[in-house]
């Protein structure tokens, strides 16, 4: 028998002789500290992801947008990190936080972002990264 619990260090007096926890509040405790520790960056980009849609889902209402690179960044907008890519047949590419995007621009100089919402069409497109290297 362990002589404390694996969570809250009481002693173990009674029970099984393998009985790690005291209770099962113990244990579900336990278990759901060692996830967190666990998935804590994956929570800490899901909430950085969530973020980025959010901006965009603000400054386009309307699911179509042109703004200002500025903007975005004035609310601390992650460029980095986006959900999925979408390439038009032009050429342009197309960063999706979730169901909004974002397709880089120059307009006079100056950098801006085309705001879209997702269409059901960008589903047909398949990304291959190993493309460009044959």
């Amino acid at each position: 028998m362990a002589d404390v619990c694996l969570y809250c260090q009481a002693p173990i007096l009674v029970g099984r002789a393998d009985r790690k926890y005291c209770d099962s509040k113990c244990r579900s405790a336990f278990h759901n500290q060692q996830r967190k520790d666990a998935f804590a960056r994956t929570i800490a980009l899901n909430k950085l992801l969530m973020k980025n849609r959010n901006i965009l889902k603000k400054l386009s209402p309307e699911g179509k947008g042109i703004i200002r690179k500025e903007v975005l960044l004035r609310y601390e907008f992650s460029f980095e990190y986006f959900t999925n890519l979408y390439l038009t047949q032009k050429g342009h590419v197309y960063y999706f936080c979730y169901e909004y995007g974002f397709c880089p621009i120059l307009e006079k100089g100056i950098e801006k972002l085309l705001i879209v919402k997702w269409q059901d069409y960008m589903a047909n497109y398949q990304y291959n990264p190993w493309k460009k290297l044959r």
